[in-house]
């Protein structure tokens, strides 16, 4: 979606394990929520 500026997380991510993908995924989370949020309040509008 063109409209979404990319949320970057460090790579690579392959050799990490399941815990670490998870703690890069806590990292930012609030972003892709904050992004979807205001994405669907802009349709609302």
């Amino acid at each position: 979606m063109p409209q979404y500026e990319p949320i970057l997380v460090p790579h690579p991510i392959q050799p990490k394990l399941e815990d670490e993908v998870r703690v890069l995924a806590d990292q930012v989370i609030d972003q892709i929520a904050g992004k979807l949020l205001k994405h669907k309040e802009q349709q609302a509008a």
